[in-house]
């Protein structure tokens, strides 16, 4: 298929297979949107990995994953590991081979959130100022890394920080993570059986916090010698 942009008399609309998607003023808007379709499209293109709500960071070679919905910290944790020495991978999207157990960098630009001094209810999380962090070029993995290690945050404001392993049942866990699947297909066995391997082979770490610093200084501890 082909994905085209064209401009008109009044702003730009994009074209996907000769079929206007969208008409706007805004070229921001309009990046926007064709990122979001060619990320779809690539995710469609290799439905053999498990592309996941989530963020990666690359220690000494290897990978921690950080899955969680929106608003629990995936990127603010990940880019400050990342000031501390940790390599930027992946923000948002994670692409995870099943096969391999291997992380595949997916490097966006990383965003944070402004920080608030009250409680959001899930739904008022998207209302937040994104702010991109520029991280320098040496600062980036650009090749497939191992993962030894999974972490899932949940951020809450006056929380104390609680790190603890998931259930030792591996279904379970399989479907805390599948939760956070971009593409999941209930009907992929091959997909959920290399899953709960993946699951029974490494630890995987439930993470509670309030301050991000504090967060941080603790899963530096954790990373992967």
């Amino acid at each position: 298929g082909t994905i085209e942009v064209h401009a008109t008399g009044t702003g730009y609309e994009v074209c996907i297979n000769v079929v206007t998607t969208l008409t706007d003023t805004s070229l921001t808007a309009i990046a926007c949107h064709v990122k979001y379709e060619v990320t779809v499209r690539l995710i469609e293109a290799v439905p053999a990995l498990l592309w996941l709500h989530a963020s990666a960071v690359s220690c000494n070679d290897r990978s921690m994953v950080y899955l969680g919905p929106r608003g629990a910290g995936k990127s603010t944790l990940a880019t400050l590991l990342v000031e501390r020495g940790s390599k930027y991978m992946c923000d948002d999207i994670v692409p995870l081979d099943l096969t391999l157990h291997t992380v595949l960098p997916f490097p966006e630009t990383p965003m944070r959130r402004s920080k608030v001094n009250h409680e959001l209810y899930p739904c008022h999380v998207d209302q937040l100022d994104e702010t991109e962090v520029a991280l320098p070029e040496d600062a980036v993995c650009r090749a497939a890394r191992v993962v030894p290690i999974m972490v899932l945050p949940t951020y809450i404001l006056s929380s104390k920080i609680i790190l603890t392993p998931c259930s030792p049942d591996a279904t379970t866990t399989a479907i805390d993570i599948l939760q956070h699947s971009i593409h999941w297909r209930a009907s992929d066995h091959s997909m959920i059986s290399k899953l709960l391997g993946l699951i029974r082979s490494i630890p995987i770490y439930r993470l509670t916090y309030g301050d991000p610093e504090t967060a941080v200084t603790l899963l530096s501890k954790v990373l992967p010698n």
